[in-house]
């Protein structure tokens, strides 16, 4: 951060950080400068909320947090006054769906032709997320159901203990560990499941199951801390109390056995997290963080949609290119021409979202307005996405 004098100089205008020792950090910095503090928090652990808490109380103009729970957490263990709280949900960037054929050729290798019902758990193996429990439940749906297989992808501290458990319970096949896998990996293992199933008690706020349900999938979980506020009990899966193996295993059954259920639910957690974007997200982030600038708002969305296309060298070159400032501080339209052939030069083949663009016409549309700000650029995006192909 620096200090007092530098930070005047640079017209710090508002402070975020995220969780503790860094809140902590940053709120001693800012003494005496009247810069603002924005604080961040994502746990559950109630050590953790008041250490929190008493930090936010201290520093932190606003604290946001990712849940209902979390935030009614902060405020009665926590200490923190509920005017200064806001609940924002956690963005998610989806895993990419691959391609049919090869979802199909690695369940062929897998399972056979005949394929397999398959439940997908995805977790750091931590006692909390009770996966144990999951394991029990296992031996009741090889009885019932006989071709299921549980595949678990992580890695944590409970492994050997899990592992030793699976072979006490005989379990062989039935249950699958992974341990890490790469994100494509991950791809085929969302593509390839019947639903998920993860039977934690402590979550802030369960961002796996979102990745889960923007995959298609239903879940089974249980019904403790913030999960009900992202999984919904009926509608986009199935919750049983907590560290109830036989009840977990009865909705796993249920999910397991009703094709109709499932594809229901499917759709439905689907079309929930469509609100977890990341630019809804960033919206609101913006408007927590500094409600009076549209600037944050303009600011964060261009950082979220910058996240979302970073795989694509030509948006790469946009950023590059709007980043350096004339003598004047703007960007003349004049200069867009630059960046579009310069585009040109670098998009054919990438096979990204702004492969293919009909470059001159988008500089027909940007003619005659100024990229002097993030609104701007983010303005400018949504055109390039626009006329992108689809």
């Amino acid at each position: 951060m620096g200090d007092l004098p530098s930070m005047k100089r640079r017209r710090i205008e508002l402070i975020h950080a995220h969780e503790s020792a860094p809140g902590l950090v940053v709120g001693l910095a800012a003494i005496g400068t009247g810069i603002p503090v924005v604080l961040s928090f994502h746990g559950s652990n109630p050590e953790r909320i008041r250490e929190f808490g008493r930090i936010g109380r201290m520093v932190a103009t606003r604290l946001i947090t990712p849940s209902y729970r979390s935030a009614e957490d902060l405020a009665t263990t926590g200490g923190v006054p509920r005017e200064r709280l806001h609940v924002i949900g956690l963005g998610i960037k989806p895993v990419a769906t691959p391609a049919p054929e090869a979802v199909a050729e690695i369940r062929g290798e897998l399972l056979g032709p005949d394929g397999r019902i398959l439940v997908l758990t995805v977790a750091r193996l931590y006692p909390r997320k009770r996966v144990e429990d999951l394991l029990e439940a296992a031996v009741l749906l090889k009885e019932r159901i006989g071709d299921v297989q549980i595949r678990i992808i992580g890695e944590g501290p409970e492994g050997p203990r899990l592992h030793a458990l699976h072979q006490r319970l005989a379990l062989g096949d039935t249950v699958v560990f992974l341990g890490h896998v790469t994100r494509d990996t991950l791809a085929l293992e969302y593509s390839r499941a019947h639903c998920f199933c993860l039977p934690t008690v402590q979550e802030g706020f369960g961002l796996v199951f979102a990745e889960a349900m923007a995959a298609g999938l239903p879940v089974v979980a249980c019904r403790a801390a913030a999960v009900p506020e992202i999984v919904r009990d009926g509608e986009t899966g199935l919750l049983v109390a907590p560290r109830t193996p036989a009840a977990l295993a009865a909705a796993l059954e249920r999910m397991l056995t009703d094709d109709g259920l499932r594809k229901e639910m499917g759709m439905a957690g689907r079309t929930q997290v469509e609100t977890l974007d990341l630019v809804p997200v960033a919206r609101m982030m913006g408007a927590a963080l500094d409600p009076q600038r549209g600037a944050v708002d303009a600011q964060l969305n261009l950082i979220k949609r910058a996240h979302d296309l970073d795989t694509n060298k030509a948006f790469l070159t946009i950023a590059r290119n709007l980043y350096q400032p004339g003598t004047d501080g703007v960007y003349p339209a004049s200069n867009l021409a630059d960046v579009l052939s310069e585009l040109n030069r670098s998009a054919p083949g990438q096979g990204g979202p702004l492969a293919g663009t009909d470059y001159q016409s988008i500089l027909g549309e940007v003619k005659g307005f100024l990229i002097d700000d993030q609104r701007g650029f983010t303005r400018f995006l949504n055109i390039v996405k626009a006329r992108g192909p689809h």
